[in-house]
């Protein structure tokens, strides 16, 4: 389903381990801030050692960065 032009991944603040994104309204949050480097994607608001991860094919999440397919991406 399309969302919208006005939408960015943001990290999920939920003050414990901050590990599930979403889709929200784009915004200047640190949880929306990311960097590709390496095939990897980090985020500001979470740091270089937690990278988007793939989970059972189809969902997305933070996890402790490792050299895993889930985690590598291809622009």
């Amino acid at each position: 389903m399309f969302t919208g032009i006005n939408k960015c991944l943001d990290v999920i603040n939920d003050g414990i381990n901050s590990k599930n994104v979403e889709l929200r309204t784009c915004g200047n949050y640190p949880g929306q801030y990311w960097t590709f480097k390496n095939n990897k994607l980090t985020n500001n608001f979470t740091g270089t050692d937690k990278c988007i991860d793939v989970i059972d094919g189809k969902k997305l999440e933070l996890r402790d960065c490792n050299n895993i397919l889930g985690q590598k991406w291809f622009i």
